[in-house]
């Protein structure tokens, strides 16, 4: 250890005696293990930290499956309640419904995240509250009690910490709830949800066919999601033996809560942290190279110190240590770096990467970043010395004049280009294909304007639920008193948006069709009022809008979008035909508009068949606002907000934004993951340049003198340089086949992860790999030639004078 120590000494004093050498290297080494440790904080936080519930992998999500499709489906209350007895699989079923409560009263009115779930919820989760009850049997029946549940960080926000608001109220939908409890800090679920009330507050769930609510389970221990699955879905065909045309042709699929939570966002973290590593073996590669050229420098040095008993271990531990002295500061530069580059990644991410806010830099990280650290420090340091051989000491004590690295250093130094090269154009290759991906994305029609739009939503109190004259006349009114706010140019309403990726669909039946249990028809259905295909500039393609005419109580009318028209009429006009949808009274309805397609989810999903029913016939208590303004359209929400509460004063706005933002929310996943890349195959690129680029310094100087003689017999400048160019081409094109062939088994392989990331492009895409590799070669010209060109202009009495 005494020994250790000295060494470490010794190579501290070296390295501060060639600055230029150390900052580049400890530079390198920062780019690499910061780059690694802040993707390995985000799939730690995301991917690999285990829920934080009791015994999380026994959580696990239940669904229906379509007929045919194999969609997954939500679940019915009833058929929830049929599969709960005689249960071996499962030790617990619950079911919850995200929900949104308005709260008011005291201060400013607000909507907050919550949940209906069932009365045993908590206890399939494995938590209980930190202060109070859970939900009592009773008070999940109808008229059980109106009680909620707070979250941690509500009780603390709203209500100060106070213990003594257990008892009190909270004014929720314009009614007046119980606090029963409060959950422990952290529990959101779901999707951070703030409050929780009985699922009894909503009665659509007591059918059959209304397939809404989510289901959790816990397993009993040792069980299995095939076990859970095969035991549900013998409940489900004994379902569909009593109740064909509600379960016929339906299967049940069983899922993790952890692969719930995170199945969507992990193939692309996956393919990041691969990307990331990558680039660590480039950075290793380079501090690799700049370690060689300077132990050819020492060689003479090291000779020496052989002659004088020194033994190749110890010579050999000396640069190891040098060199993990370097990853060491370079890594501590790097972890200060991946703290603001958190920062950075939060602001950048999309907002459904589930538990995101749980990133950070904890010793979990810390514990990867120093492993990182050292294995790359040791990576470095071992490289020059592989296939170095035993130096000829007494030729290198003989060569007064300079030292040469010899034949191995040039080979190993070359492999470490070739290297450098191959893996950047695989990482290359990859953010090429996202690039061309979102490129293509960004160029699909919308089939609307989001310019200078803004939306928000509106909903009545649970009060006026069911009061279908009092919710169309309330929007009725509210639309006119919004269209007259200075700045505001049209107004429309409707149930959900394009690019929200809210799903709604219900059945209907052609003229002639009698229903079939298992083979319903079914389509998105909205509800808008007048005026929302002008405020989005939705072509209507054939027809008429919606007016105050298509009243309630008047003909039933109703408007198809192009792709319904399409798969259903099969390019007749449809305008004048009828059709019978399973929604507002399920009564034959007059088409008499076609409008064009827009995408629910985002560009990269196809349009559904669609298809619009007037509001004041499908009257809806809740409704997303939409409005075209001249401006800014968020400098108008003051004015909007007046507006609303001169009409419901206990009325919050809720979910207030553009259609712009909501453009660019729909690809933001896609958009995070092509730009991440990116960045990362840039450094590659950078690296990979400056370590062709240093090499070609390294044999330039080194063969200053063949040069002088070379120039001194005859040679011309143009001469010299392209036989140093060559030494560099060499090394490019070497490292361009390697690249290419590893590009492709790599797409290859991660064929089915880039399925998810891609939009149509294929993960072989010849022109992007073409482009991939000319970009590269170009770079990798240049690096050669700047050295080149400073060789050629050597004036050769220089450089005999150096030999």
């Amino acid at each position: 250890m005494h020994a250790i120590a000295r060494d470490i000494r010794v190579a501290a004093r070296r390295l501060v005696r060639s600055p230029g050498f150390a900052i580049a290297a400890a530079l390198t080494f920062a780019l690499g293990i910061g780059a690694n440790t802040a993707l390995f904080s985000v799939v730690d936080a995301v991917l690999l930290r285990p829920l934080p519930y009791p015994e999380p992998d026994r959580i696990v999500r239940v669904y229906e499956t379509a007929p045919r499709t194999g969609d997954t489906r939500s679940i019915a209350m009833p058929t929830l309640l049929d599969w709960r007895p005689g249960l071996r699989s499962l030790s617990g079923l619950a079911a919850f419904s995200p929900w949104t409560f308005d709260v008011s009263g005291a201060g400013r009115p607000e909507q907050l995240a919550g949940a209906a779930v069932s009365q045993d919820f908590f206890q399939v989760m494995g938590i209980e509250p930190a202060l109070g009850r859970a939900f009592l049997p009773g008070e999940q029946q109808p008229g059980g009690g109106r009680v909620v549940v707070l979250s941690h960080g509500l009780w603390r926000r709203r209500f100060a910490g106070d213990r003594g608001i257990l008892g009190g109220t909270i004014r929720l939908d314009g009614e007046p709830n119980t606090i029963v409890g409060i959950m422990p800090r952290g529990f959101g679920y779901p999707d951070r949800a703030e409050l929780w009330a009985p699922l009894s507050i909503d009665h659509e769930f007591d059918r059959r066919d209304a397939r809404h609510l989510s289901v959790i389970g816990r397993m009993t221990r040792g069980g299995t999601t095939g076990g859970v699955a095969s035991e549900l879905m013998l409940a489900e065909s004994r379902l569909a033996d009593r109740f064909p045309g509600t379960y016929t042709g339906f299967g049940v699929k069983v899922i993790s809560l952890h692969e719930r939570m995170v199945g969507g966002v992990r193939p692309a973290l996956l393919l990041l942290l691969g990307a990331v590593t990558l680039v660590l073996l480039i950075a290793c590669a380079n501090v690799a190279n700049l370690i060689l050229a300077r132990a050819v420098r020492r060689q003479r040095e090291l000779a020496l110190r052989t002659a004088l008993g020194a033994s190749r271990a110890r010579i050999a531990r000396e640069l190891v240590i040098e060199s993990v002295l370097l990853a060491v500061s370079g890594g501590a530069i790097g972890v200060l770096a991946a703290a603001w580059a958190l920062d950075l990644l939060r602001a950048l991410s999309p907002g459904d990467i589930p538990r995101l806010d749980q990133v950070g830099l904890d010793p979990r990280v810390l514990a990867y970043s120093a492993l990182a650290i050292i294995g790359a420090g040791l990576a470095a340091g071992l490289l020059p010395l592989i296939g170095a051989g035993r130096p000829d000491v007494h030729a290198l004590l003989k060569d007064a004049a300079r030292a040469t690295g010899g034949s191995r250093h040039h080979r190993l130094r070359g492999a470490l280009v070739v290297g450098q090269t191959a893996l950047a154009l695989v990482l290359l290759a990859g953010a090429g294909l996202l690039i061309r991906s979102f490129d293509r994305l960004s160029r699909v029609s919308l089939g609307l304007n989001p310019t200078g739009v803004l939306t928000f939503n509106l909903g009545l109190p649970p009060a006026a639920d069911g009061k279908d004259e009092y919710a169309v006349n309330f929007f009725a009114d509210l639309q006119r008193r919004l269209a007259s706010v200075p700045g505001v140019e049209a107004v429309g309403m409707a149930s959900r948006l394009p690019l929200s990726g809210a799903d709604h669909s219900s059945g209907f039946l052609l003229p002639g069709e009698v229903p079939e249990p298992g083979r319903g028809r079914s389509a998105q259905d909205r509800a808008v009022t007048p005026g929302y295909f002008a405020t989005l500039q939705i072509p209507i393609l054939r027809g008429r809008d919606f007016t105050a005419a298509d009243r309630r109580g008047g003909a039933p009318v109703v408007i198809i979008n192009d792709a319904f028209a399409r798969r259903y009429f099969h390019g007749l006009n449809p305008v004048g035909r009828q059709f019978t949808p399973g929604r507002a009274g399920n009564v034959a309805r007059e088409i008499v508009g076609v409008v064009g397609d827009t995408p629910q989810g985002g560009a990269d999903v196809a349009p559904e068949p669609e298809y619009y029913l007037p509001h004041s016939q499908d009257a809806w208590p809740w409704l997303r606002v939409v409005l075209r303004t001249r401006g800014d359209p968020l400098a108008l929400v003051p004015s909007l907000e007046r507006t609303v509460w001169s009409v419901a004063p206990d009325m919050p706005l809720t979910d207030v934004t553009t259609m712009d933002r909501m453009q660019s929310q729909s690809v933001a996943q896609r958009r995070f993951s092509t730009a991440l890349l990116s960045a990362l195959a840039a450094i590659a690129l950078a690296l990979a340049c400056l370590g062709i680029y240093s090499v070609m310094s390294y044999i330039v100087a080194e063969r200053t003198p063949e040069v002088g003689i070379r120039m001194a017999l005859g040679a011309r400048a143009g001469q010299v340089q392209a036989l140093v160019m060559a030494r560099g081409l060499r090394l490019m094109v070497g490292g361009l086949v390697i690249g290419l062939v590893a590009a492709w088994v790599a797409l290859r392989l991660l064929q089915a992860s880039l399925a998810t990331l891609l939009f149509r492009t294929q993960a072989g895409d010849g022109l992007t790999l073409t482009l991939v590799v000319l970009i590269l070669a170009g770079i990798g010209v240049m690096a050669s030639w700047i050295p080149a060109r400073r060789a050629a202009r050597v004036p050769p009495m220089s450089a005999l004078r150096a030999e």
